[in-house]
C-alpha cells in the first residue's frame, strides 16, 4: 500500500522541522520540480522524481496537513505547470482507489477540496478522472446526477449526427464565395490580399448564407488545385504560404478526410456513374490533385500517415503483385540456358525477352511519391520508399528519373568545382553564351547558388527571382567531398541498379568518387604491404568505406551491369576503381558477384543472357575466327565482366585447348575486365576442390589455371599481379590451409617461367651446366630456357611487383619452410608424391632466386630487401644452406654479414665467450686479418669474397653463431665461411665456352652480313647484327672480368689456406664436420652447386691445404651412396650423381696413371697418412687398393638400389647411375651384372609403360655403349698386393728374410679385416652414422646377378641358385639382413676389442703406425660414447 511505503522526500525529519526549515525545503523542491517538468516536456530527463514527490505530499496532506500542503503548492506556483497538475490529480485518483484508513480518506477529500478552492487544478480534470463517489464526497453533486450527465455527453459526442439544411444554403453565397476564391488565387503577388483579409471576406458569407464550412474548405482546395494544375514549372511560394495559412483556420481532420474522399472517388474501375454514358474515359487520379496533396504534405499542413489509409492499392496487395512479378521474371531467367526441344525458336525468344512491370495507371501511392519527388520533398518521399522498400519502386521509370535528378542536383555544385576538366561539353556551352555574361555566370546552372564559405542549397523547384523565398522542404548540398557520399546515399539506396537509365549521372558519380578517393589517398598514403598480411586496420583508414562503399557496391556497380556496351562509362568506372587497393576492389567484386545479381529480376536476366552468349562463343571459337569471336566475347563481357570471366575460367579449367584462343581474344578487352579476370582466377584457386588427382598428381583443373595465369600475365603484365602473389604467400604462411601440401608454388612456377623465361631444368647439358659457372651474359646465351620475345616488359613488372610490395623475402622464407612442411606434416602415404612436391618447391625456389639475382640491376637493391644472415637463420628459422643461398650475392654488404650483437659493439665478447684469453685472441686475429689485407693490397690481388672470411671479419663472427659451439672444434669458421660464400663463378673460368660462343656469334654476324633479301628484312638483319656485335663485346668484357676475379680469389685462398684448420683440436673429425655442414647440404641444392662442391675439393687439393685428409674425406663421401639412394628425392639423387661422377672421374684418372697421382696427389698434404702429421703420404699402390674397394662399394650400392622393392629407390639409383655412367662401371664382371639387372627391371610386368622402365632401358643402352672401355679386372699394382699382409703399424720395420715362414693371419683377425670393410660412419643430411642393414644386404645382393664367366668361383653355387631369381624383390634381402644382424654385431664387437687392444700395445702409434690403416680402412668407431655424441650433435636432418 502507498500509505505504508517508505518516503524519500517528505520524511519524518522534514516533518519534524516543518516550522523551521521543512516548509521552506518543501517549497524549494516543488519549484525545482516545476522547472524540471518544463525540461521534461522537451525531452530532457528530470533529475527529480516529481511523481514520487507529489505522492508523498498528497499522503502528508491526507494525514491532516492539507492546509499546509496547499499553501506550499500555492507558494511554489504549481498552477503554472500543466504536467504537475495532471500528476497531482492522477495521484489523488490513485489514492482514492487505494484502501486508506477512514481518517486518511477524509483527509484526502479535504485536500482535494483545498486544491479546488486554491484553483491549483481545474474542475474538468476532476470530472474526467475521479470516480462518482469521490466527486459526491467533495461536493460535485449527486452520484446519480453525475452519471446521467456523463451518459448524455458521450451520446452527444459519439452518436449524435449534425444535419445541415442544404436547402437553406443559397446559391448566391456559393457564387460570391467562388468569386472571392478565384480572385484570390489568380491575383499576382502584389495585387493579392493577405490571408487574414481573405478570411474576413469569406466569414460573413459563411454566416450570412449559412454555408457549410467543410464545403467552403473544399472549394478553397479546388481553387488551389486548379491554380497548381496550370502546368507551371515554378510554384508560387507566396500562394502556397497564403493557402496553407487559410487552411489552418479549418479543422485539419476535415481537410484530410476531404482529400481522402477525393482519392477514393478515383479508385473505382471503369466508367464512373457520374460521367457520361458514352464516354470512353477511365477514371484516373488527376495530376492537379496529386500535386496539391504533395504541396500540402511538404508544407506539413497534411499528415502523410493520416492520408495513407485512403490511398490504393493496399500495401499487402502491392507487395503480393510485386512478388508474383519477380518470381515470373526469375523463372524466365532460369529458362534462358535450358534448351527445350519441344519449343520452337520463336517461342524461346518470346520467353527470354520478358516484360517490364507496370505498377498501374491509377496507383495513387506511386503517383503521390512521384509528385513528392518532383517537389523535392525527400523527407516524406523517403518514408514512402522505406515503407515500400522491398518493391523497388525505382523500377518505375518516372520514379527513377526523379531520383536521378535529385542525386544530380546534390552532386552538381561539387562536381563543378572538382571535375571541370572532365566536362568538355561545358566549353561548347560557355562559348555559345553571350559575351556580356562572365564565365562564372555561364557555369552556374539553373537552380544553383554557389557561395564560397556558405552553405550551398538546391531548390527542388526553382523559385522566381522576385520571390526570394525558400521552400521549407529544401535539400542542402554537401559542403565538402567528405560529406557527399552521406548526402547521396539515402536516394541512391532506393535507386539501386536502375541508375543505368541516366548515363550522365553514372559518369558524374564515377568522376566525383575518383576525386574523393584521390584526395583521401593523398591525405593518407598507404604504405606497401609487408607481403604477409593486409595493412593493419588502425594504420590508415580504408579508401572505400562507409556510405561511399554502399553507393559503389549497391548502386554504381550493379547499374553498370545493365548499362550495355559503353566504353566511355567503363573508362570512368575504372578510373575510380583503379585508385583503390586490390583487396578493396575485390571486396567490391565479391558483392557484385554474390549479391548484386539477386537484387532485381533485371539483373538475373542480364546474368543469364551473358552466360548464354559466352557459351555460344565457346562453341564457335577456333584458330581461324579468333578475331570475330573475340569481338563477340568483348560485347558479352563489357558490362558483365565477372559473369563472362567466371564462365571462361570454368571452361579453361576443363579444356586446356581454349587457353590460346582466349588469350588472343583478350586483346580487345578493357583493363577493368582484366582486373575482374584476376579476381575470378583467385576465386577458383581458393575454392574447396581437390588439388590432387587420385592423390598423386596435380589436378588437371589447377594445372590449366596455373598455365593460363602464366600466359596471361606474360601477355598483359599490367594486370593485378600482386594479388596472385599475395594469395600464394597467404597460402604458404597459413599451415592450416596447406591441407593438400604446397601446390600453390605451381602458380608461382608458371609465372616466373612465362614472364621471365626462367625454368628450373634438372637435366642440363654439359654446355649449359658449364655456362652456369660464367657471368650473366654467358648464362643467358647457353641456357636452355625458352627465349621469349618481348619479355622485357613482363620481367620488369614481375620484378617491380616483388620489390615494391616487399614480396621477395616472404616468398623465399616461406618456400624454404614449405620443404619442411612437405616432409614432416604432409599426411600422405605416397612417398613418391612427397619427393615430387619437395623437388617442385626446391625448383621454384631456385627459379625465384635466379630470377631476382639475374634481373635486379643493382645488388644494393636486393640487399635492402633482405635481413642479415644471422636473422635468416635464427629469426626466420632457415637452414644455413638456404640462408646462404638467399644471401650469397650480397654477402659483401656489411649489414648482411654482420650479426646484431656485432652492430652493438659486442662482437668480440660473443666470439670469444668462454675462452681464457679473450682480449689477446681477439687482438691476434685482428692483426692477422690486417696483415692479410695489407699483403693482398700490395700484390694488387685482393678479393672481397675471401676477405669476408678472414679471421675477425663479420661473416666469420656470424658463422660462429649459426652452428653449435662444439662444431668449431672440428672445422674452423673461416673455412666454413669460404665454402659457403664462394660460387662456381669464383673457382673456374669457362674460357673455352666463352670463345666458342663468341665464335658462334661472329659466324652468325658474318652470315647475316652476306645474306641479301627484301628491303623489309634488311632492317631486321641489321638489328640482329647489332645485337650479335653487342653480345660479343659483352662476352669479351665478362671473360676479362671473370679472369681477374678468379686470379684474385685464388691468390687470396693461397694466402689464407694454411690457417684454415691450424687451430682445430679434433682434426680427425674435420672430415665428418665438412661433409655434414658443408658438402652434403650444398650439393643437394642445385646442379651447379653439386659441381661447385666437386670443384672446391679440387681447389683445396690444388692449394695443398693442410690438416684435411682427402682420403678420409673421399671415403666418407662414397660411403653415403646407399643412404643417398634411400633418403633423397629424385632431383637430389640426380645432383648427388653429378657430384659422384666428378669425384669418380678424378679418382679413376689418378688411379689409371701413376704420373698423374704423383703430380696431383702424392705431393699434396691432403694425402697424408696421419691426421696430425703431413710428413708421410699414401703410396700409389695403397691408393689403387682403396679406389678398388670404393668401386666395389659403389657397385654394391647400385645393385642393391636396383633390386629394391621400392620404386622410389630404383628410380633414385637410375638417376645416380645416369650421372656416373660416363665413368662407371669399369670392370666387365660388374658391367654384365649391371646390364642384366637393368634388363630385368625394364622387362618387369609391374614396370610396364612406366617411367622407371623407360629410364632403365635408356641406362642399359648407355652402359652397353661403354662396353669397349671395360676392363677384365681391376688394376692393382703388385707392390700393393705384396704389402697387403706386411704393412702393419709396428714401431721398427724388420728386414725381410727369404727363409722366414709365410705369414698366416688368424681366423679372428681375418674376420675382423673382412668386417671392417662393412663398417661406416657417415654424417650429413638424412645419413646415419653407422652401417645399416641395407649395406650388408647390398653385399649379398651384388652376387645375385648372373655372371657370363664359366670359371668356378668360391660362391659359384650361391650365384647359380640366385641366377634363377635375379629379379627377386629385396624383401628376402632384408629378412636375411635382419636374421644375421645380431650374430654379426657380436662378432664385430669382438673384432673391435681385439683391434683396439692391438693398437694400444703398438709402440709405433706416434711414429705413424696408424697412417695407412687409419686412412685406408673405414673409420673405426672405437669410442662408442664419442660416436653417440657425434650422432646426436653432428647429425642434423635438413628437412
Amino acid at each position: 500500500m502507498l500509505a505504508s511505503a517508505p518516503r524519500k522526500y517528505v520524511n519524518k525529519r522534514l516533518v519534524s522541522q516543518w516550522e523551521k526549515s521543512g516548509k521552506k525545503k518543501a517549497i524549494q523542491m516543488v519549484k525545482k520540480m516545476a522547472s524540471e517538468a518544463k525540461d521534461a516536456e522537451i525531452g530532457q530527463k528530470p533529475s527529480l522524481d516529481f511523481k514520487t514527490l507529489v505522492t508523498e505530499l498528497s499522503l502528508h496532506a491526507a494525514e491532516g496537513n492539507e492546509k499546509e500542503i496547499c499553501g506550499v503548492l500555492s507558494d511554489a506556483g504549481m498552477a503554472k505547470s500543466e504536467m504537475i497538475r495532471n500528476s497531482l490529480v492522477d495521484v489523488i485518483w490513485i489514492l482514492s482507489l487505494d484502501k486508506l484508513e477512514e481518517k486518511m480518506q477524509k483527509g484526502l477529500e479535504k485536500f482535494a477540496k483545498g486544491i479546488l478552492d486554491a484553483k491549483l487544478a481545474p474542475r474538468w480534470m476532476f470530472h474526467e478522472r475521479l470516480t462518482g463517489q469521490f466527486l459526491e464526497n467533495i461536493g460535485f453533486g449527486s452520484k446519480t446526477v453525475l452519471a446521467k450527465k456523463e451518459i448524455r455527453a458521450r451520446t452527444r459526442q459519439l452518436f449524435a449526427q449534425r444535419k445541415f439544411n442544404l436547402l437553406r444554403e443559397e446559391t448566391e453565397g456559393y457564387s460570391k464565395l467562388i468569386g472571392e476564391i478565384f480572385a484570390f488565387v489568380s491575383a499576382s503577388k502584389n495585387a493579392r490580399i493577405s490571408p487574414k483579409g481573405f478570411l474576413k471576406r469569406i466569414q460573413p458569407l459563411i454566416g450570412y448564407f449559412d454555408l457549410d464550412p467543410n464545403r467552403v474548405m473544399d472549394l478553397v482546395l479546388e481553387g488551389f488545385e486548379l491554380q497548381l494544375g496550370k502546368g507551371k514549372k515554378d510554384i508560387d511560394l507566396t500562394l502556397v504560404n497564403d493557402i496553407t495559412e487559410i487552411l489552418a483556420a479549418f479543422k485539419p481532420e476535415a481537410m484530410c478526410a476531404l482529400i481522402g474522399f477525393k482519392f477514393q472517388f478515383y479508385q473505382k474501375e471503369g466508367r464512373h456513374k457520374y460521367l457520361n454514358e458514352g464516354s470512353n474515359r477511365t477514371i484516373t487520379t488527376p495530376s492537379s490533385l496529386l500535386r496539391m496533396t504533395a504541396v500540402l504534405i511538404a508544407s506539413k499542413k497534411l499528415k502523410l500517415e493520416a492520408l495513407w489509409p485512403y490511398l490504393m492499392p493496399s500495401d499487402e496487395t502491392f507487395a503480393k503483385d510485386r512478388t508474383s512479378f519477380v518470381n515470373e521474371k526469375l523463372k524466365i531467367a532460369s529458362k534462358v540456358n535450358v534448351v527445350n526441344m519441344n519449343t520452337s525458336e520463336r517461342e524461346r525468344k518470346k520467353d527470354n525477352r520478358g516484360t517490364q512491370q507496370n505498377f498501374g495507371k491509377n496507383n495513387q501511392k506511386v503517383d503521390l511519391l512521384y509528385y513528392l519527388l518532383v517537389l523535392g520533398d525527400w523527407n516524406h518521399a523517403s518514408k514512402i520508399l522505406n515503407r515500400l522498400s522491398p518493391i523497388f519502386l525505382a523500377s518505375e521509370e518516372r520514379i527513377c528519373r526523379q531520383l536521378c535528378e535529385l542525386i544530380s542536383r546534390l552532386v552538381e555544385p561539387l562536381y563543378d568545382v572538382h571535375c571541370k576538366r572532365h566536362r568538355l561539353f561545358q566549353l561548347a556551352v560557355s562559348e555559345s553564351k553571350s559575351e556580356s555574361k562572365t564565365r562564372e555566370e555561364g557555369e552556374e546552372e539553373e537552380g544553383m547558388e554557389v557561395d564560397d564559405g556558405e552553405d550551398q542549397k538546391v531548390f527542388a523547384v526553382d523559385p522566381t527571382p522576385s520571390q526570394g523565398l525558400l521552400l521549407p522542404w529544401e535539400i542542402r548540398c554537401p559542403k565538402s567531398l567528405d560529406t557527399l557520399p552521406s548526402a547521396i546515399w539515402p536516394p541512391a539506396q532506393h535507386l539501386g541498379c536502375y541508375i543505368y537509365r541516366d548515363p550522365v549521372l553514372f559518369s558524374k558519380l564515377c568522376r566525383i568518387f575518383r576525386e574523393i578517393v584521390y584526395v583521401k589517398k593523398k591525405q593518407f598514403p598507404s604504405p606497401p604491404t609487408v607481403g604477409y598480411d593486409y595493412p593493419k586496420p588502425g594504420q590508415n583508414p580504408a579508401l572505400l568505406c562507409g556510405d561511399l562503399e554502399l553507393v559503389a557496391s549497391q548502386c554504381i556497380i550493379p547499374g553498370f551491369s545493365l548499362m550495355g556496351v559503353n566504353p566511355g562509362l567503363t573508362t570512368d568506372l575504372w578510373s575510380f576503381v583503379n585508385l583503390l587497393p586490390y583487396w578493396e576492389r575485390f571486396r567490391l567484386y565479391g558483392y557484385w558477384s554474390e549479391h548484386a545479381y539477386s537484387l532485381c529480376p533485371e539483373m538475373a536476366m542480364q546474368r543469364a543472357m551473358s552466360v548464354l552468349h559466352v557459351r555460344q562463343f565457346k562453341k564457335r571459337i577456333s584458330n581461324s575466327n579468333i578475331k570475330d569471336c573475340g569481338r563477340l566475347l568483348v560485347k558479352c563481357a563489357f558490362s558483365n565482366p565477372l559473369v563472362a570471366m567466371e564462365e571462361i575460367v570454368q571452361q579453361i579449367s576443363s579444356y586446356e585447348n581454349l587457353i590460346k584462343p582466349v588469350l588472343e581474344s583478350l586483346k580487345y578487352f578493357h583493363a577493368f575486365t582484366f582486373d575482374c579476370l584476376v579476381y575470378t582466377l583467385l576465386l577458383h584457386f581458393s575454392q574447396e576442390k581437390p588439388r590432387l588427382s587420385e592423390g598423386l598428381n596435380v589436378a588437371h583443373w589447377y594445372k590449366n589455371l596455373a598455365v593460363f595465369s602464366g600466359f596471361f600475365f606474360r601477355k598483359y603484365p599490367d594486370a593485378e599481379l600482386g594479388a596472385i602473389i599475395q594469395y600464394i604467400i597467404n597460402r604458404l604462411k597459413d599451415e592450416d590451409m596447406l591441407d593438400e601440401t604446397c601446390i600453390e608454388v605451381v602458380v608461382l612456377r608458371e609465372l616466373i617461367s612465362h614472364m621471365a623465361g626462367i625454368e628450373a631444368i634438372e637435366d642440363l647439358g654439359e654446355i649449359q651446366l658449364e655456362g652456369q659457372g660464367g657471368g650473366p651474359v654467358l648464362q643467358s646465351e647457353t641456357a636452355t630456357f625458352r627465349q621469349l620475345k618481348n619479355k622485357k616488359k613482363p620481367t620488369a613488372y614481375l620484378l617491380d611487383c616483388l620489390l615494391d610490395n616487399q614480396f621477395l623475402l616472404p616468398l623465399l622464407v616461406l618456400m624454404s619452410h614449405c620443404k619442411d612442411h612437405i616432409i614432416y606434416k604432409t599426411d600422405t602415404r605416397h612417398i613418391e608424391l612427397i619427393s615430387e612436391l619437395f623437388d617442385l618447391t626446391q625448383g621454384v625456389l631456385i627459379q625465384l632466386g635466379e630470377f631476382v639475382q639475374t634481373h635486379i640491376p643493382k645488388l644494393e637493391v636486393y640487399a635492402k630487401h633482405l635481413p642479415p644472415l644471422y636473422e635468416l637463420v635464427k629469426k626466420f628459422h632457415l637452414e644455413p644452406s638456404a640462408a646462404f643461398f638467399i644471401a650469397r650475392p650480397v654477402l659483401e654488404e656489411k649489414r648482411i654479414a654482420t650479426a646484431p650483437t656485432q652492430s652493438n659493439g659486442s662482437s668480440e665478447a660473443v666470439e670469444n665467450k668462454g675462452k681464457p684469453d679473450d682480449k689477446s685472441e681477439a687482438l691476434r686475429k685482428k692483426a692477422e686479418a690486417a696483415k692479410i689485407k695489407l699483403l693482398n693490397a700490395k700484390k694488387g690481388k685482393q678479393s672481397g669474397r675471401v676477405l669476408l672470411c678472414s679471421p675477425g671479419s663479420p661473416l666469420v663472427s656470424t658463422s660462429k653463431l649459426l652452428l653449435p659451439e662444439d662444431t668449431w672444434n672440428k672445422i674452423s669458421p673461416e673455412f666454413y665461411s669460404v665454402f659457403w660464400s664462394l660460387s662456381m663463378y669464383d673457382l673456374r673460368v669457362p674460357e673455352k665456352l666463352y670463345k666458342s660462343q663468341i665464335k658462334k656469334l661472329k659466324d652468325q654476324e658474318d652470315s647475316l652480313r652476306k645474306t641479301s633479301g627484301d628491303k623489309g628484312d634488311d632492317a631486321k638483319r641489321k638489328k640482329e647484327r647489332e645485337r650479335c656485335n653487342k653480345t660479343i663485346k659483352r662476352l669479351e668484357d665478362e671473360l676479362d672480368k671473370q679472369k681477374k676475379n678468379y686470379e684474385q680469389v685464388m691468390a687470396s685462398l693461397r694466402i689464407s689456406k694454411d690457417k684454415w684448420l691450424k687451430d682445430i683440436k679434433e682434426k680427425d673429425q674435420t672430415g665428418h664436420a665438412f661433409v655434414q655442414h658443408c658438402v652434403v647440404p650444398r650439393l643437394l641444392l642445385t646442379p651447379i652447386d653439386a659441381l661447385y662442391c666437386a670443384r672446391f675439393l679440387e681447389v683445396v687439393l690444388e692449394l695443398d691445404t693442410p690438416w684435411l685428409s682427402m682420403i678420409h674425406f673421399y671415403d666418407l663421401l662414397l660411403k653415403i651412396t646407399p643412404n643417398a639412394i634411400s633418403s633423397c628425392t629424385s632431383n637430389e639423387a640426380s645432383r648427388f650423381g653429378r657430384f659422384l661422377g666428378e669425384i669418380l672421374a678424378s679418382l679413376f684418372k689418378w688411379k689409371d696413371s701413376e704420373r698423374q697421382y704423383k703430380e696431383n696427389c702424392a705431393s699434396k698434404r691432403g694425402f697424408a697418412a696421419d691426421f696430425y702429421s703431413d710428413s708421410n703420404r699414401v703410396s700409389y699402390g695403397k691408393f689403387c687398393q682403396v679406389v678398388s674397394r670404393w668401386n666395389k662399394l659403389i657397385f654394391k650400392s647400385i645393385i642393391h638400389g636396383l633390386v629394391s622393392s621400392s620404386r622410389m629407390h630404383i628410380r633414385n639409383t637410375l638417376y645416380i647411375l645416369q650421372r656416373i655412367s660416363h665413368v662407371f662401371p669399369r670392370v666387365s664382371q660388374q658391367g654384365e651384372s649391371l646390364l642384366q639387372t637393368l634388363k630385368t627391371i625394364a622387362e618387369a610386368k609391374e614396370n610396364k609403360n612406366t617411367a622407371v622402365a623407360v629410364l632403365a632401358e635408356r641406362m642399359r643402352t648407355s652402359v652397353e655403349a661403354r662396353k669397349s672401355k671395360w676392363k677384365d679386372k681391376e688394376f692393382i699394382p703388385a707392390a700393393s698386393k705384396a704389402s697387403k699382409a706386411t704393412d702393419r703399424p709396428t714401431g721398427t720395420r724388420k728386414k725381410l728374410s727369404a727363409g722366414s715362414k709365410p705369414f698366416k693371419p688368424s681366423k679372428l683377425s681375418s674376420e675382423t679385416s673382412k668386417r671392417s670393410d662393412t663398417k661406416t660412419k657417415t654424417v650429413g643430411r638424412k645419413i646415419s652414422l653407422k652401417a645399416s642393414a641395407e649395406e650388408r644386404a647390398a653385399k649379398r645382393q651384388a652376387r645375385m646377378a648372373p655372371l657370363e664367366s664359366n670359371k668356378p668361383t668360391r660362391d659359384d653355387d650361391r650365384a647359380r641358385k640366385r641366377r634363377k631369381v635375379s629379379d627377386a624383390p629385396s624383401k628376402a634381402v632384408e629378412r636375411d639382413s635382419q636374421d644375421d644382424r645380431k650374430p654379426r654385431r657380436e662378432e664385430r664387437r669382438a673384432a673391435e676389442s681385439t683391434d683396439r687392444s692391438r693398437t694400444s700395445k703398438s709402440p709405433s702409434r706416434r711414429d705413424g703406425g696408424r697412417r695407412a690403416r687409419v686412412m685406408v680402412r673405414k673409420d673405426r668407431d672405437g669410442d662408442s660414447e664419442n660416436a653417440k655424441k657425434r650422432g646426436r650433435d653432428g647429425r642434423r636432418r635438413v628437412r
